[in-house]
């Protein structure tokens, strides 16, 4: 399954206003409802973030990189929402049922470590999608106490269509690259993504709530001299 391409994240036609830097620029779903404020470097942009300046140092380069996965890690967030609400789904039940399709089979304490969440929200989310009819559990052939968690193909056939001109549209840019490029992009993306699931662990191992509601914050005033919109 692959995310489809609902919001413009390259920047191509985002315009600048201002003479000095920064510039806040705000993304827009294709609804036109505000998704994130970005600062960008008006002084370097020459009025199109299609041109933003190449990086020199090996430190420009991971930070640009941190963008990019921020970015990425956004549009996915979209996808999966409007994808989830199409087909009356929680975002996360979206994203772990993609897991048991990719994965073939797994068990609730492999959903739990994928996930970070705990034993029992995994226990209702596969309640969910079961009931659902996206996925079935089986007993182990060898070991009664283990349970295996199958995605129906069936039932998730309707899902792969939706997401099927959009993986075709990604496979032909992909296909775009050299095998040795693919191979270092393959590389990063595992590598990158084993490094996130450890850092989700530590997070849920030391994040405590806190029991305070968010404040309401006001909205930030923005003129024009600083702003300009997707």
């Amino acid at each position: 399954m692959q995310g489809l391409p609902l919001i413009a994240l390259s920047g191509r036609d985002w315009r600048v206003s201002g003479e000095k830097p920064p510039c806040i620029l705000t993304v827009k779903n294709l609804d036109g409802k505000v998704m994130f404020d970005t600062v960008v470097d008006a002084a370097n942009s020459h009025g199109d973030l299609g041109h933003m300046p190449q990086p020199k140092t090996l430190k420009d380069r991971v930070i640009r990189v941190d963008h990019d996965m921020r970015k990425m890690a956004a549009q996915t967030v979209v996808t999966s929402q409007i994808v989830a609400g199409h087909f009356e789904l929680h975002t996360t039940d979206l994203r772990v049922l993609d897991i048991i399709y990719m994965r073939g089979q797994v068990t609730a304490g492999d959903l739990a470590k994928a996930t970070g969440l705990t034993s029992g929200s995994v226990t209702a989310l596969i309640d969910r999608l079961s009931h659902a009819g996206y996925v079935e559990r089986r007993d182990d052939d060898t070991d009664r106490r283990k349970v295996w968690v199958r995605s129906r193909n069936d039932a998730i056939e309707p899902i792969k269509q939706l997401f099927l001109p959009s993986q075709i549209r990604m496979f032909e840019l992909w296909s775009t690259f050299k095998a040795a490029e693919l191979d270092v992009i393959a590389d990063f993306l595992e590598r990158t993504t084993l490094l996130a699931a450890e850092c989700a662990e530590d997070i849920q191992r030391h994040a405590k709530p806190t029991g305070l509601r968010r404040r309401n914050l006001k909205p930030r005033e923005k003129t024009d001299d600083n702003h300009c919109e997707a």
